[in-house]
């Protein structure tokens, strides 16, 4: 599932997020779908509560005329600085983005794992930066409305007071759930399947909704596979799954089995056949076994 945002009167929002200690490093990071490629919004942000002083936004910069768009890491204290993906967004497709504050001069952003850009300007953080927005820049302390919303899907975002490394960015577009990837550091986990509580990390804050969002079952990690009982007697799983934690296997009365928790299925996967108490199949997960109750 994902959360759907109108671009002028929805978007999500904490006016005292304060778990990185008003310094560097910190990562945003998440999933974004968007069919308006002439938006320029953000898709995560934090400002400080005096109005704009200070300013750490990951954007989605829309041109309108480019089907390659790119997502920017940007930093405000007085003037911009900037870096900006390699390559961009097309309308219509899940995207994953990452923006990574290594350093006051240490900017670094991905697009669907790869695409780096890079940017060197010395920036500082600036004090009282609480004001988190998603699917726009918030920064109502200080009185001001919010602007650069975004219009599109959410889903999957997450917060880290870290900076995250490529091979972390890599795994979270590769299909990682922000919990599997460099927990100890992972400050919040919004999934925004239906609500716009945290759903993990160690702070655990809750977003207020803004113009009643709504949520719908689209969601870039979906995990169902098909299942086919081919002539040799094997069946045969088509489809890829690339999940977190808690593995978990639902046969569903359509034939399609939905896998939820931790499996990495690609392309296929092939059950050999029954245990020896004839009641269980094996799923095959390289070192690991997936266990499927029932026949």
């Amino acid at each position: 599932m994902a959360l759907n945002l109108n671009g002028s009167t929805q978007y999500l929002y904490s006016g005292s997020w304060n778990p990185h200690s008003q310094a560097y490093p910190f990562t945003f990071a998440g999933w974004f779908y968007t069919t308006d490629m002439a938006q320029n919004s953000a898709l995560m942000c934090l400002d400080n509560n005096t109005g704009g002083s200070y300013i750490n936004l990951a954007q989605f910069f829309g041109s309108g005329t480019s089907p390659n768009d790119p997502v920017r890491a940007l930093t405000y204290q007085t003037s911009w600085a900037s870096a900006a993906t390699t390559t961009g967004a097309t309308t219509g497709t899940w995207h994953h983005f990452a923006a990574v504050w290594a350093a006051t001069n240490d900017r670094r952003v991905y697009i669907d794992g790869s695409s780096k850009g890079t940017d060197s300007t010395t920036k500082t953080f600036g004090a009282q930066t609480t004001q988190l927005g998603i699917g726009a820049r918030y920064a109502n302390a200080a009185g001001a409305a919010a602007d650069l919303l975004f219009g599109g899907k959410l889903a999957h975002c997450a917060a880290w007071t870290s900076a995250l490394s490529d091979a972390n960015v890599a795994s979270l577009a590769g299909g990682s759930y922000p919990t599997a990837v460099d927990s100890g550091n992972l400050e919040d986990y919004w999934d925004l399947i239906s609500d716009s509580n945290s759903d993990g990390g160690n702070t655990g804050t809750s977003l207020t909704e803004v113009g009643s969002p709504t949520y719908d079952a689209d969601d870039p990690l979906s995990s169902t596979v098909t299942v086919e009982l081919a002539a040799s007697g094997d069946i045969v799983f088509s489809g890829t799954a690339d999940l977190g934690v808690s593995p978990a296997v639902v046969l569903e009365a359509s034939g399609v089995i939905t896998f939820v928790g931790a499996a990495d299925l690609t392309k296929q996967t092939v059950v050999k056949g029954l245990t020896s108490d004839g009641t269980r199949m094996i799923i095959g997960l390289g070192n690991d076994e997936l266990w499927y109750e029932g026949v």
